[in-house]
């Protein structure tokens, strides 16, 4: 009997707590609200506000450029790079002892925009999922986006955007979020959803 008196005494008490937590929840904005990736994955573009078809459902890919150095392309699922998060680092499995990791090229150059790489180690920390894709908090605040350009590989290349310099992007980029396409064996998501 004491059990259902405790009962009808908390009850309130915690609805009064917990319901304004989950109205909180429920209204927050999506972009605010991470997801948990699948296990393992390829990062697929999907343009932000159409056009530019030749970059849409592209793959993150490795292009080789020096020991233990990648510039990320964007090409076919044949190529596409196999990644996971680690805690907050975003890797790639090339089938190494060693870690490679998405390292974000550095932004004390003044630039736009700047150069996505997977580098031997765990390369940037700082990355999570949410309802646009893979994002990156760095510590300075300056990530706002994905960039997929033609540029000097022979494919599209990935780029980050710089928030402090609003620049007009070449006509030969366009904005494209990263989402994760689980892998498994027969398996290829169709479309840019989470």
């Amino acid at each position: 009997m004491l059990f259902f008196i405790l009962l009808a005494w908390a009850l309130p008490t915690y609805s009064l707590t917990v319901l304004p937590l989950i109205s909180t929840a429920i209204s927050a904005p999506p972009d605010t609200i991470t997801v948990v990736p699948p296990s393992r994955y390829h990062l697929k573009t999907c343009v932000v506000g159409g056009g530019h078809a030749d970059k849409e459902g592209l793959y993150a890919s490795g292009f080789h450029i020096g020991a233990g150095i990648n510039d990320v392309t964007l090409e076919g699922i044949e190529v596409a790079s196999i990644g996971f998060l680690n805690g907050t680092y975003q890797q790639f499995d090339y089938g190494t002892p060693f870690p490679w990791g998405l390292n974000m090229g550095g932004a004390d150059n003044y630039a736009a925009w700047e150069f996505a790489l997977v580098d031997t180690g765990f390369g940037s920390e700082g990355f999570f999922f949410n309802s646009s894709g893979l994002q990156w908090t760095e510590t300075e605040g300056g990530f706002s986006g994905w960039l997929a350009c033609d540029w000097w590989h022979g494919a599209p290349q990935l780029f980050w955007k710089y928030y402090f310099y609003d620049y007009p992007i070449p006509s030969s980029c366009v904005q494209v979020n990263l989402m994760p396409v689980a892998v498994w064996e027969g398996s290829e998501a169709t479309d840019c959803m989470v």
